[in-house]
């Protein structure tokens, strides 16, 4: 009572007390004990997005807001709301000691556990937990089962889906490890197809790049943002009624305002008050002395646990270092106590709401208060704390996951036993998060001094993993180091080798085949390793521009090591691109297989990181064999999907695109060059999507549209820079790109390029970048390249008056052909020297030669240039046959600049009607839909998943995705459900 006022008739508060609430011993996220105040805006907004998912596409919604404002509670009315409507609810949480494990939240949200009575949940839980899980000792990439199980997880969501609406949540985002976050990108971007509603809550800080990178994505695709701010004061009143029994008084209601609207300080605030015994009635109000109250939440917290008896402090303090969720006999063996010996205090900390039944054991009923009471510790004890959770856990078995966030925050140089665990966790964590491995080995790393005789072999550990998370340069600083340090033999090796790929990563050919050559020279190397070291060095000096370097060193590789089953599959891959380079398409194809036969039967897991199959396509594809090559780029990339051999993913998606826009399916290249940039920006990679671009740009242009074109060059300007070490000799060429050395597939780019300058008007540009990738694929040019660079060069310049550079060309051209001995090559010859010679008649045998294989682009412009040609020669019946040949072809491919140039040449000719029955394909509608996406239209309205529409139809769930997203545009609608209704409309009406 304030000095001077006025006695005042007085008696305790005598409703029940919050600490013996049952509703406090409720399961986490269960009812909550008080009213759901202030927050109707809000949650009428999260019901129009669980409205939304139901009825058409799927939604998000991202709710932000500091920590206790009632993030929690506004999730859980929305998620029992939802449902109440026949939802599906899949909900998981992060916190901050457990953001180094890897999809921790995702597995609780989905119940990824391998004894799932679920068969698919059971296996991808024993995906998370097999012996898979295991680093490959001087593996070149590192096994990312991360990617197979996000892939499997989204599959489970589509089937799930596929049998009523779903609501994925994800709480305390902001705790997130990076695996989690790709999780959640991943879901994200399966949205649009599927009844989904996906709720993420966070609070503003932190924010790093990686979670502003999920949420801007989130956002650009309509994402619903809901900023949670404070409770007005009528909502304040309303919830310290709730908590006191009691209407505030003058005084409680005044010390209200240090809780800044926010519900959980309200509630703190009050309940201390009440535990410590300084509310009482006043008139029928609660009120309190002017007491002296700390002003924030967490000290608020502390205050109130401050009153509980010691031994709960005490068992508290460890709780809070074991995490959010613990328990009951991890928290017995950390504290050496039995279970029976913690219940009283479990107990009071349970009937006092600060601890609360969870599926793991217990956990704190919002993560603030464990946070409150952990940094309350000391950081010398936390540490040690951690330590000696690491220890425990360790002892009784638990897996190194679960110790492995303890062992990073408890571990000293001191201690070798802890940065062997971490070096363990590293090994474990990789395949699920490979950031989450580099930053317990690089912790493992900084412990071990200059002269620790286990510097060198973390170092072996960390610096491919530094690589493969795209930090090259640091893993770079890493190998140099310890290089220079003169290590023993073994790690030598595993650095010089890292070394290469490093340097080969960031464009310095010769520094990574030297390195490579280093480690094979090793003293005491031992065979396979020096065959391994000397397979990649062939590989990447063929790239370099020296064949027949390449070819030399791959057979010593195979003579070195004729039992290592990886140098050997690596050399045989190496010859047949270099055959192949050389115009031996036969060879190159027999090579190839026997690389592929390799991989087949052998057991050493390296070699399932190679990916022959992808090499056997691009043969095949060569080999006019388009059928065969089909099947063997699919066929990788099925294969490396399982394996999680992630980073030449997206270049199986380049070489599909590839084959579909050589054979005319327009609308097919760019779903899969699409799907490839979707997986490239999933995974982080760059190392592709320059090409992804390029094959993109190509089809834009061919679809006539020229900015589009202009647009994806663009872009693939920008990831080739964005890929390539700034020190990388680099230049510009017309915005397009060039650089000193033979790279595959940059003469691409600039003949891209080139045929966007032409499509502008600009042919002296055009024929100057094809000179320059005429040039730039000299060392390889019969790796694909000449059959498509060789007839434009020819055929600008020729325009130019050149024919001197012109038939040097076409020369190229016809050795090639002449060595090849396929229909394709020869066709292109024969184009090259009828343009050289304007003869109608050679023309006129390219169009044979062509037509000896299935239709494919070379055949159209074939066609252009034989009818250009007899239209010289006045033989006008015979120019309108194959310009109408021409015209069919763009027409029914959509090859909408191949049309109008056919059909410019036509009206000179007289002719301005097409043939009856033949149009242009519709843009919209129905009609506009390809044979591909009619394919995936009749499976989706099977109800069939991505998944299993790509297993049918032999492509991948993106690609899917991708054609799904075309055919709603197309069609004007926004869901599976409506694009059922469209199929089953339609087979009504036949």
């Amino acid at each position: 009572m304030k000095q001077g006022s006025q006695p005042s008739v007085t008696q305790p508060l005598v409703t029940q007390p919050l600490v013996t609430q049952p509703a406090d011993t409720r399961p986490l996220g269960g009812p909550d004990p008080f009213p759901f105040l202030g927050r109707s805006r809000e949650s009428a907004a999260l019901r129009r997005v669980l409205h939304d998912a139901r009825r058409r596409a799927g939604a998000a919604a991202i709710v932000r807001g500091e920590a206790g404002i009632g993030k929690t509670r506004l999730l859980g009315e929305a998620l029992a709301h939802a449902e109440e409507e026949g939802f599906q609810v899949l909900s998981g949480a992060t916190d901050e000691l457990a953001s180094d494990r890897p999809l921790g939240a995702l597995i609780e949200a989905f119940g990824l556990h391998a004894d799932s009575a679920d068969p698919e949940r059971a296996e991808i839980g024993r995906l998370i937990t097999g012996e898979a899980s295991r680093l490959v000792p001087h593996s070149p990439v590192v096994v990312d089962l991360g990617f197979r199980i996000i892939d499997e997880s989204v599959a489970l969501l589509e089937r799930l889906a596929a049998d009523r609406p779903v609501v994925v949540a994800f709480e305390d985002l902001h705790w997130a490890d990076p695996s989690t976050l790709r999780a959640v990108r991943a879901i994200g971007r399966a949205l649009p197809h599927l009844p989904v509603a996906l709720l993420i809550t966070l609070r503003p800080v932190p924010e790093g790049p990686e979670l502003a990178r999920v949420i801007d994505e989130l956002c650009s695709h309509g994402a619903a943002q809901l900023a949670l701010g404070a409770l007005d004061d009528p909502a304040v009143i309303a919830l310290a009624e709730a908590v006191a029994g009691a209407p505030p008084g003058t005084v409680l209601s005044g010390q209200l305002s240090w809780a800044a609207g926010n519900p959980l300080f309200v509630i703190e605030l009050v309940s201390a008050l009440r535990e410590q015994g300084s509310l009482a009635l006043r008139q029928g109000r609660a009120d309190v002395a002017d007491l002296s109250l700390p002003q924030t939440l967490p000290l608020t917290i502390l205050r109130r646990v401050s009153f509980l008896p010691q031994a709960t402090l005490d068992v508290l303090r460890v709780a809070a270092v074991l995490g959010r969720e613990f328990s009951v006999a991890e928290l017995a063996m950390v504290t050496g106590h039995s279970a029976v010996m913690l219940v009283p205090e479990l107990d009071g900390a349970l009937r006092a709401g600060l601890l609360a039944e969870s599926p793991l054991g217990l956990a704190f009923r919002h993560e603030l208060m464990r946070e409150a009471i952990y940094h309350d510790i000391t950081p010398a004890l936390r540490q040690g704390l951690h330590r000696e959770v690491a220890r425990a856990l360790t002892a009784a078995g638990s897996p190194v996951s679960r110790v492995a966030d303890h062992l990073f925050l408890g571990a000293s140089a001191a201690d070798p036993e802890a940065r062997r665990w971490l070096r363990q966790a590293a090994s474990e964590a990789a395949p699920r998060s490979l950031p989450v491995a580099v930053k317990l080995c690089e912790r493992a790393f900084q412990l071990t001094g200059a002269d620790d005789p286990d510097r060198e072999a973390v170092a072996a550990e960390l610096a491919p993993l530094l690589l493969q998370t795209g930090r090259p340069k640091d893993a770079e600083q890493v190998a140099r180091e310890v290089l220079a340090r003169g290590p023993r033999a073994a790690h030598e090796v595993v650095l010089r080798r890292a070394l290469g790929e490093v340097l080969w990563a960031i464009g310095w050919l010769e520094p990574a085949v030297a390195e490579l050559e280093a480690a094979a020279r090793v003293p005491g190397v031992s065979d396979d390793d020096r065959a391994g070291s000397l397979a990649l060095a062939a590989n990447i000096r063929l790239f370099l521009g020296d064949p027949h370097g390449a070819c030399a060193q791959a057979q010593q590789a195979t003579a070195v090591g004729p039992h290592d089953d990886f140098a050997t599959c690596l050399a045989f891959q190496t010859l047949a691109l270099a055959c192949q380079a050389r115009g031996e398409v036969t060879e190159a194809v027999q090579l190839a297989h026997r690389a592929v036969e390799v991989a087949t039967r052998s057991h050493d897991p390296r070699v399932g990181h190679l990916h022959p199959q992808l090499y056997l396509g691009l043969t095949l594809l060569d080999a006019d064999r388009r059928g065969d090559a089909l099947a063997a780029l699919q066929g990788g990339r099925q294969l490396d999907e399982r394996r999680g051999n992630v980073m030449w993913l997206p270049l199986h998606h380049a070489m599909l695109a590839v084959h579909q826009f050589t054979g005319g399916d327009l609308t097919d290249a760019w779903a899969e060059a699409e799907a490839g940039l979707v997986l490239a920006d999933e995974l982080g990679t760059r190392l592709h999507a320059p090409l992804l671009h390029g094959v993109a740009a190509l089809v834009a242009l061919h679809r006539g549209d020229i900015a589009a074109g202009e647009a994806r060059m663009l872009d693939a300007v920008t990831e080739f820079r964005a890929a390539v070490s700034q020190d990388w000799q680099l230049t510009a060429a017309a915005e397009g790109i060039r650089t000193a050395g033979a790279r595959w597939p940059l003469e691409w780019g600039l003949w891209i390029q080139a045929l966007l300058c032409e499509a502008r008007g600009d042919t002296g540009q055009a024929r100057a970048l094809l000179e320059d990738a005429w040039e730039l694929a000299a060392p390889l040019r019969f790796f694909l390249s000449y059959r498509f660079l060789g007839p434009d060069l020819v055929r600008l310049a020729v325009a130019a008056g050149d024919l001197e550079r012109a038939a040097a060309v076409a020369q190229e051209v016809a050795e090639g052909a002449q060595r090849s001995g396929v229909a394709g090559a020869t066709g292109a010859a024969l184009r090259c020297q009828g343009l050289v010679d304007d003869d109608p008649a050679v023309l006129l045998a390219a169009v044979q030669a062509y037509r000896q294989v299935p239709p494919t682009m070379e055949l159209a412009l074939a066609c252009e240039d034989a009818g250009a040609a007899l239209c010289r020669a006045s033989r006008v019946t015979e120019a309108v046959s194959v310009l109408d040949d021409a015209l069919d072809f763009y027409l029914r491919t959509n090859a909408q600049r191949g049309v109008a140039r056919v059909e410019a040449a036509l009206r000179t000719l007289g002719v301005r009607r097409r043939r009856a029955g033949r149009a242009r394909r519709r843009s919209v509608g129905w009609e506009s839909l390809t044979d591909s996406e009619l394919g995936v239209a009749r499976l989706a309205a099977e109800g069939l998943t991505n998944r299993q529409i790509g297993d049918r139809l032999f492509i991948s769930r993106r690609t899917v995705g991708t054609h799904l997203t075309h055919m709603f545009q197309k069609l004007g609608i926004n869901s599976r459900a409506q694009l059922a209704a469209e199929v089953a409309r339609r087979r009504l009406q036949r």
